[in-house]
């Protein structure tokens, strides 16, 4: 049960009597070692700016109704539709430490440290902005990985540069900060989209009652009991205007320009890359009323009919690039008949847009691929033979290694490391992508080395990832490493200008210490990848990565996903996925990787899973250095 304390008018009378004995204890208590502090000095003593203001603490549902605590909001002059929350008490609730925050003339500035670094926030309530002098360090989750305490599987180090401050000005979207004696209020939608999403990975939906986590599984049968959603044909106008801007705002700051959008596609699955720059340029509103009004429209609908397709749209379309979703909006998941509000109507709206963008066009070729494919014997029921993952070819001097996704089973490696040794048998390893590489150059060193075995003629390595939509950047990051001794990835941040390289080793010997020396350094060894449209994200970039080192392309360009997936959450409390502000790039930092690898040699699907075909292409794209 929500608790209300209503003291705004109590406060007006005391507010004289209250700052003055709280500015005669700044000037003589002590501060007590772990307390945040505020600089006390009466020139620098905030006050609260508005009184008129109701503290709440809100049911907090994590995971399950069994699991139930409490979320401190402020609401504002009478305004249900937008929560407050305190920017120190809001970090600190996504488990970020602050060491302080003082206050000068309108600004608070806040430090405070997570994954081992120092970070700041410089608040201004006058200007309604939030500074951040280091927003990439908010914005960078990746860390080391281990499975066992005292081994290392991968270990990253990360440089950057060209980075410059950015500046969050909530005014420009119509958000007021709000001044506090002991914190500095910025609405809840803001605080949840800039850190719990962003740096938790969390997301929290708050449907003006309760928030709840989501957890893409979860069934919260009261999420519509509320007054926010009682009539799905009149959406409250408040609400409107507060949930749109809020989208506005979360592209404006955070989306990473993949280099893709469903009103600029080519009519094949690709982009035409000078609509894409010229959309890239403009702010959410002035994008979609130049390019895709009809989902605007949707958007500021006072129909939660319409208003929630067009969500739909806009993930589905707008964006379009596959990386963006919404999950729960799927007609067939009954599970998340609390997001569509329990309505047929909605969900009869979702299923009009459901195939568009960049989907329609893979759901296309995904289908025939996998008709190839099973017509080649290589699958049964749409799913890769384990018998045929890895296969030799042209008389055993190619080796094909086929993978649909970019796995690491992290409960087998758990295990594995509990008691780990070097260059290991591949039976005592997981069967998941590393597993499977693994497996593959070992049979290769070991036959090579000994002169006898199937794998001893291998000249040729084959990745096909024809019909691999992705996985673990990890998973993607071993299978560099292992091929190249370092996994030197390269990304950028549209936003602030940051560009990073990022150098991972790996455990390559999966002996629990990650090797600097040892790698796969077959030297006079081909590689090639085969790849397709639906050859997505992590396999997008593994091509594209592959061919930068040396690696042939065969097959058909392939079909981007070249951003981090980033979480969002509407302000009336609809989740959803987009591409985030981590865009991989080639080494230059020239072009991204969206529009795919382009083939060295182009193949029909008829071709792909043909091993005549496959020989042929082969000694066409390495020519002399292909052994006869």
């Amino acid at each position: 049960m929500e608790s209300k304390i209503r003291f705004k008018s109590l406060c007006k009378k005391l507010f004289p009597v209250f700052q003055a004995a709280f500015l005669l204890f700044c000037f003589s208590a002590c501060n007590y070692e772990g307390e945040t502090t505020i600089i006390n000095s009466a020139s620098t003593v905030p006050k609260e700016e508005n009184l008129n203001f109701e503290s709440r603490s809100v049911p907090y549902i994590e995971d399950s109704y069994s699991k139930v605590s409490s979320i401190f909001m402020r609401f504002y002059e009478e305004n249900d539709y937008l929560p407050y929350v305190g920017v120190k008490y809001w970090l600190s609730w996504c488990g970020i430490t602050v060491n302080s925050l003082t206050y000068s003339n309108g600004e608070y500035i806040l430090l405070a440290e997570t994954q081992g670094k120092t970070i700041s926030l410089v608040i201004n309530h006058k200007n309604n902005t939030i500074y951040c002098p280091s927003w990439e360090v908010f914005n960078d989750s990746d860390k080391d990985l281990s499975f066992a305490e005292g081994t290392k599987f991968i270990e990253i180090t990360k440089m950057f540069s060209g980075q410059k401050a950015i500046t969050f000005d909530l005014g420009k979207y119509g958000f007021k900060i709000y001044a506090g004696i002991e914190d500095v209020y910025v609405p809840f939608c803001v605080m949840n989209q800039l850190f719990t999403c962003n740096v938790l990975r969390r997301q929290l939906l708050y449907n003006g009652k309760k928030v709840y986590h989501y957890t893409d599984g979860e069934l919260y049968f009261d999420f519509v009991d509320s007054p926010w959603y009682s009539d799905v044909h009149n959406r409250p106008q408040k609400l409107v205007d507060i949930s749109y801007n809020m989208l506005c705002m979360t592209h404006d700051y955070l989306y990473g320009q993949p280099g893709y959008y469903g009103f600029a596609d080519d009519g094949n699955g690709y982009a035409k890359e000078d609509v894409v720059a010229l959309a890239d340029k403009l702010p959410f509103d002035e994008m979609l009323m130049q390019y895709d009004p009809e989902t605007r429209n949707l958007l500021k609908s006072k129909s939660y009919v319409d208003y929630i397709k067009g969500l739909k749209r806009l993930v589905a379309y707008t964006y379009g690039d596959c990386h963006a979703s919404a999950n729960w909006t799927k007609v067939s998941s009954n599970g998340y008949v609390y997001l569509t509000l329990g309505n047929s109507e909605i969900r009869s709206a979702i299923r009009s847009v459901e195939n568009s963008g960049k989907k329609q066009f893979r759901d296309r070729k995904d289908a025939e691929l996998h008709k190839a494919r099973e017509g080649a014997g290589l699958e049964d029921y749409g799913y890769l033979k384990d018998e045929k993952e890895l296969e030799l070819i042209d008389n055993g001097k190619t080796l094909v290694i086929r993978f649909d996704s970019f796995s690491i089973y992290k409960a087998g490696w758990d295990e594995y490391y509990k008691n780990p040794s070097r260059e290991p048998d591949p039976a005592e390893l997981p069967s998941d992508t590393i597993g499977l590489l693994y497996k593959a150059f070992y049979n290769i060193k070991k036959d090579s080395n000994e002169e006898s075995g199937d794998f001893k003629d291998v000249s040729t390595v084959l990745f096909d990832v024809s019909c691999n939509g992705g996985g673990l950047i990890d998973c993607l990051r071993w299978i560099l490493s292992y091929l190249s001794k370092t996994a030197n990835l390269t990304y950028d941040d549209v936003h602030t200008g940051a560009k990073y390289n990022e150098y991972s080793y790996s455990d390559l010997n999966l002996d629990g210490e990650v090797d600097t020396a040892y790698y796969v350094n077959f030297i006079g060894l081909n590689f090639a990848v085969l790849c397709s449209h639906c050859s997505f994200s992590a396999a997008n970039s593994f091509a594209c990565f592959a061919k930068e080192r040396g690696a042939k392309i065969l097959g058909e360009r392939s079909g981007g996903g070249s951003c981090v997936v980033s979480q969002a959450v509407t302000a009336d409390g609809f989740p959803f996925n987009f591409s985030g502000n981590m865009r991989f790039c080639n080494e230059t930092f020239e072009k991204t990787v969206e529009n795919g690898a382009v083939p060295d040699k182009e193949l029909s699907y008829s071709d792909f899973y043909d091993n005549d075909s496959l020989n042929a292409a082969l000694k066409e794209v390495f020519g002399k250095d292909y052994p006869q």
